[in-house]
Formats: structure tokens, sequence, C-alpha cells
């Protein structure tokens, strides 16, 4: 069985290609490629032309059905210039209360919504 891997490196290539980060399996599929892509929410300047692109390819277990990135970046180098926090956000609120009351009155045993920012 794989091992997980835990580093301070900035970017991880195929750190989700051979094995499930979730139940360690190794049956996994390529969902979706599409290819280099910046990072959300980089609101670049005209003048900023040079921005770096990262491969996003979600990857597939056939074991447990988990979906994961293959290369991995790190929340330092994803969040270092974040303009949004859910916390904060009250159309986010609105909606995360929408749903968990939309999920509770269909006798979901369990739900968990989580955020970036830990609040």
């Amino acid at each position: 069985m794989a091992k997980a891997v835990t580093t301070s490196l900035p970017y991880m290539k195929g750190r989700g290609r051979d094995f499930c980060r979730g139940c360690h399996g190794v049956n996994l599929f390529t969902g979706i490629d599409l290819g280099d892509v910046p990072l959300a929410n980089e609101f670049l300047q005209e003048n900023e032309i040079d921005f770096k692109t990262y491969p996003l390819e979600l990857r597939v277990c056939s074991d447990c059905g988990l979906g994961q990135v293959e290369d991995v970046t790190t929340p330092n180098v994803i969040f270092r210039n974040y303009r949004y926090l859910s916390s904060i956000s009250s159309t986010f609120l609105d909606h995360a209360e929408l749903f968990v009351k939309d999920v509770l009155e269909e006798n979901c045993n369990s739900s968990r919504l989580g955020t970036r920012d830990r609040k």
C-alpha cells in the first residue's frame, strides 16, 4: 500500500497520480484534464502578462470515488494574495445556511461544510 507524503515544498508534481490520498488505493483514472491554468482568484493587471500556471488534472479513485488533483500546490502558494474569505461573505453564509437546512430536511445522516479560513 502506498504511503501518504507530506512536505513543505511549494509544488509537488504527481502526488495524486499513483495512489488515493483518501483510501490509499491504487486504482485511479483521469476524470478531466484541464491542462495548465493560472491559480484561481489571481486577478492580474494588464501589465502582468507573465504569470505562473499549474497543471490541473482531476484523478478519481475507483475504490472509494474520491476526486483529487494530481499535482499539489501548497496553501502558501495558492492563498498568498487571496482576496476572498468565505467567513465574511454574507452571500456565502446565507447560501451555506440554506444548503444545510435543505440537507437536513432530506434526512441526511451527516454533512460537513468548511472554509479555507476555518471560521
